[in-house]
């Protein structure tokens, strides 16, 4: 199943051997008024990796965003 995503968060331990990423939503506050300039932020995950998938998963996101649009 995809998820939706429009922020995240990273943590790495003192060792810098653990990564965490925790990806959020955020949405506009809707009440009685309409939509909220406020914005309520939910989680949607969290995943831990070692430095070996950290690093693996930084140059192949490096490498996408080198790659001239189509």
């Amino acid at each position: 199943m995809l998820q939706y995503v429009n922020g995240f968060s990273c943590a790495v331990d003192n060792e810098k051997e653990e990564f965490i990423i925790n990806f959020v939503q955020r949405i506009p506050k809707i009440d009685e008024n309409g939509i909220q300039e406020e914005l309520t932020t939910e989680a949607v995950s969290s995943i831990v990796m070692g430095v070996g998938v950290a690093e693996k998963l930084f140059h192949t996101l490096e490498e996408m965003l080198e790659e001239p649009a189509e």
